[in-house]
């Protein structure tokens, strides 16, 4: 990449790091060849295999909630634009749904955000949902 002319170039350092990343996966691999490691590697290959089917549910129910949430954004959203002179209200998962689904994704982690729930249009909606959500995920 030097010889190309990409000596500082943004993208190479994102390369770079990915480059580095599978060099760190490729380690694992090569641990399987010592007896002391090699059962551990195995048990988590076979954990990743099994895990798959379940992944798959979690993050169709991420979706879920935070197509929910997003609309219930808009809802406020469009509340907000038809009043007027009135104190602006923020949305709760964010503006896009890309902000809802990252937004639900650290709930089900555990960043249970709720601050802006009691001074919403409908926090009876938000509140149901907040705990059906943490409960299922």
């Amino acid at each position: 990449m030097n010889l190309m002319g990409y000596t500082h170039d943004a993208n190479l350092y994102i390369i770079g790091g990915l480059a580095v990343f599978c060099l760190w996966l490729k380690l694992f691999y090569f641990m399987r060849m010592f007896q002391q490691t090699a059962a551990f590697v195995r048990m988590i290959i076979e954990m990743l295999i099994d895990i798959r089917i379940f992944l798959f549910i979690f993050f169709i129910a991420i979706l879920a909630f935070s197509n929910c949430f997003y609309v219930f954004d808009m809802f406020t959203r469009m509340m907000q634009k038809e009043q007027v002179g009135g104190e602006k209200i923020e949305t709760i998962a964010g503006d896009t749904y890309i902000e809802s689904f990252k937004y639900v994704y650290l709930q089900s982690l555990g960043e249970l955000g709720f601050d802006g729930y009691d001074s919403s249009y409908a926090p009876y909606i938000y509140w149901i949902f907040f705990f059906a959500s943490s409960l299922f995920l």
